[in-house]
């Protein structure tokens, strides 16, 4: 091998082109026109680049790149250990932050139980099973510490008492509803509609081709599927499924009411099974499009998982955005609160007997509409006691709510009666043996 040491070099004879075929190594400077083209360049380059740079850059890049990236083809990843610096970082679609329209999809909150047998239950909040003339079937649907890395829960579905076979009517599925004014900026209904992506992780003792389905409500309901495929038993699997924008369907209707489903079926009969793979008009027939392993309701002690649902604006999958517990139960709290032996106090007790009317309640979260109220006795021994001053009672019954989306004026039934025109007072916070489960509900 031959090298060339030299302070300075320069074309002769109006030339505008240098090309060495080995390695170049120059001490000062190359001062050419147009280019300098060697089998590589080692040691430092200092000074201005202009015009393209083709092959690797192997070390340090000192100074100002002025310009794009066009010239990378594909799609190519920058990685650094140090420092990225810019005036601003700005995706091609999409924000940084808040980049995920799933609500709880790290499976973290459980606000009404953390397992169940009802196979039509929120396994966890925001995450709702739905099943349809099983006859058979029971099953434990619960949330698990079982989960990817970097996650700490999952919702897990076991079979305890499997489906002998699955008729053409029945099904099914897991699902999670999103309010239209959420998606406005997909631009749905037009040539500027914008591609979605989903990413999750799932885990099964099955494997085989599962369905999964985006479902849209408006005047004419829209639908699209896409199933995937389990390949490897008892084993994390992260799925991203791209779904195109809807040029051809109604806008997203900006409003607070269910206009996107996404659904993930884990058993589904021949009426439910029709694929739809580009968006078109919904039929029942393509709720679970592209289904085809039921074993999971058909085998004892089968189970399914789900973890890290991300649904995002844009082609690619980003890592699953991670939004603090805090957050996220807030943001669930817009559909569904529960609470434990309330501490409040502001109601009275009327002429009638064994009544408290007007208890007041501020919900610490404003819910999507007017919710509606239920409550049950969950202690040992009663519910929970109300206390005028002087005496108590127990709850045994809640006889109407007046609720909006921020407060309510609840009437009880007591166990006893309480003296007359007294203001009162609910207590017994760490109370096991009289306690009353206050549930309000806004899901779509």
């Amino acid at each position: 091998m031959s090298i060339l040491n030299v302070n300075k070099i320069n074309p002769v004879g109006g030339g505008s082109t240098i090309t060495i075929a080995g390695i170049a190594s120059v001490t000062n400077n190359i001062s050419v026109g147009n280019s300098v083209t060697a089998g590589s360049f080692v040691g430092p380059i200092e000074g201005a680049v202009t015009g393209n740079v083709t092959g690797n850059v192997t070390g340090n890049v000192t100074g100002n790149v002025t310009g794009d990236a066009t010239g990378l083809s594909g799609n190519p990843s920058i990685n650094t250990t140090g420092i990225v610096t810019a005036t601003s970082f700005v995706p091609t679609v999409g924000q940084l932050s808040h980049r995920n329209k799933i609500i709880n999809g790290g499976m973290n909150v459980s606000q009404r139980q953390t397992s169940s047998t009802n196979s039509s239950v929120f396994v966890v909040d925001r995450f709702k099973a739905e099943v349809t003339q099983m006859d058979q079937l029971v099953q434990t649907l619960e949330q698990s510490s079982d989960s990817p890395d970097g996650f700490g829960k999952s919702i897990k579905i076991t079979t305890t008492t499997p489906e002998t076979s699955i008729a053409s009517n029945e099904q099914f599925r897991i699902q999670t509803k999103l309010e239209g004014q959420d998606f406005q900026d997909l631009e749905y209904g037009g040539s500027s509609a914008k591609t979605i992506t989903i990413s999750f992780y799932v885990k099964a003792s099955v494997t085989g081709t599962f369905g999964f389905t985006v479902f849209r409500s408006e005047s004419t309901n829209r639908v699209i599927t896409a199933p995937y495929t389990i390949s490897s038993a008892n084993t994390w699997e992260r799925k991203i499924i791209t779904i195109p924008g809807d040029t051809a369907g109604a806008a997203i209707t900006n409003d607070n009411a269910e206009r996107f489903r996404l659904m993930w079926g884990l058993a589904a009969g021949g009426d439910y099974t029709t694929a739809s793979s580009s968006w078109g008009n919904y039929s029942s027939a393509n709720l679970l499009g592209g289904h085809v392993t039921n074993t999971l309701v058909t085998t004892d002690n089968a189970s399914w998982q789900l973890a890290g649902v991300q649904l995002e604006v844009g082609p690619v999958a980003t890592p699953f955005e991670h939004r603090s517990f805090g957050e996220e139960k807030r943001l669930c709290m817009r559909y569904y609160q529960q609470y434990i032996n309330l501490q409040i106090s502001g109601g009275y007790v009327p002429g009638t007997s064994n009544k408290a009317n007007q208890v007041t309640f501020t919900f610490p979260v404003e819910f999507r509409a007017n919710p509606t109220a239920s409550i049950t006795t969950t202690g040992s021994s009663a519910g929970q006691y109300i206390y005028d001053g002087s005496g108590y009672a127990n709850i045994t019954a809640l006889d109407s709510a007046g609720i909006l989306s921020t407060t309510c004026h609840m009437n009880f039934s007591l166990n006893g009666d309480l003296t007359d025109t007294r203001s009162v007072t609910l207590g017994g916070s760490t109370n096991t043996a009289n306690q009353t489960t206050f549930k309000f509900t806004a899901e779509l």
